[in-house]
């Protein structure tokens, strides 16, 4: 057989990560005539077509035979699990030595007559021993990757949870200092505009004493017997009570002044507060949403429940009232 030939042939295989016992015999090419006893081997790789055997100790002459292509090997092969063995005939198709394992040779065979129920559970056992293995392997490493995933997304929402309480501890802080100061500024405004009530009272009281004294120094001139002392005391308290008005009406002057950027100051800091509010909805909004991601994260798909314990493999999967209705 050639080597491409051969190579084929072995790509059919399925290689075996366990391996069960076969015994065969050699017999002539009829098939009838047995030209040895019964011989231990092991499956190596299977086929649908064939199976692939290790022999150790196998004879020289026997091994001569198999070469020359004038045997056959009747077959009975020990399938794990199954209630008896499985008969099959076949001819050799290669055979060669294992390296550095003098007597031990690796045995191609290609199956003339086997049940097909036999030869179909055969494959199956070989199928599912080499796939459970690497499903296993793969479903490991997707529950590896979706712990992994799991756990990362679990940090980034602490890590995003942890730096939004400290936003909203920050704004919190701002809406608090900002709304003293608006209390603040009402409170000066309250007493400025006390101020200017008590400073208009005094002005309109000095008008009124002003009025009173004119119409006083009025009623001094007309008057026959008038004196001129009299006349100079009005006069002198009419001069102050009209330094006393201008005084007052710069008072309040000042005051009104001192009122309008009072209202500046308030309109400030009622925008900075607005502003705030909004920061602190926004923030608000974000912890909200970071809290459903982490409901939905910890939620059950199933049942719709919040697990109670995490980590406790006893009460893993309990969810209590209490905490249902918290969440």
């Amino acid at each position: 057989m050639t080597k491409q030939k051969k190579d084929a042939e072995r790509r059919q295989y399925i290689r075996l990560d366990s391996v069960f016992p076969v015994d065969f015999r050699l017999t002539a090419q009829d098939g009838k005539t047995f030209l040895s006893d019964w011989i231990q081997g092991f499956t190596n790789n299977i086929s649908r077509g064939g199976i692939c055997l290790s022999v150790n100790n196998l004879k020289s002459e026997f091994v001569a035979l198999i070469k020359k292509g004038e045997v056959k090997l009747l077959l009975n092969i020990q399938v794990p699990l199954a209630s008896r063995s499985t008969p099959a005939r076949s001819k050799p198709v290669w055979i060669e030595p294992v390296l550095n394992q003098p007597g031990q040779y690796i045995i191609g065979l290609s199956y003339q007559e086997i049940s097909a129920s036999a030869n179909k559970r055969i494959v199956g056992y070989a199928w599912s021993k080499y796939l459970i293995p690497r499903i296993s392997a793969g479903l490991l490493i997707i529950l590896t990757l979706s712990i992994s995933v799991s756990g990362y997304f679990n940090w980034r929402l602490r890590q995003e949870n942890r730096k939004l309480v400290n936003q909203m501890v920050s704004v919190l802080e701002e809406v608090k200092i900002a709304s003293q100061n608006v209390e603040k500024i009402n409170r000066e405004k309250e007493e400025l505009n006390s101020r200017l009530g008590q400073v208009g009272d005094k002005i309109k009281t000095a008008e009124q004493d002003k009025e009173k004294l004119a119409e006083e120094l009025l009623r001094i001139k007309f008057q026959a017997q008038a004196q001129d002392s009299d006349e100079a005391v009005a006069g002198e308290d009419t001069q102050r009570l009209t330094l006393l008005i201008e005084r007052l009406k710069k008072e309040k002057s000042m005051l009104e002044q001192e009122l309008y950027s009072l209202g500046r100051k308030e309109n400030m800091a009622a925008e900075s507060l607005m502003i705030l509010d909004r920061k602190k909805a926004s923030v608000q909004q974000a912890t909200f949403d970071n809290m459903y991601q982490w409901l939905l994260r910890h939620q059950n798909p199933r049942t719709g429940l919040i697990l109670s314990f995490e980590g406790d493999n006893d009460i893993a999967k309990w969810g209590f009232t209490y905490d249902q209705a918290l969440v």
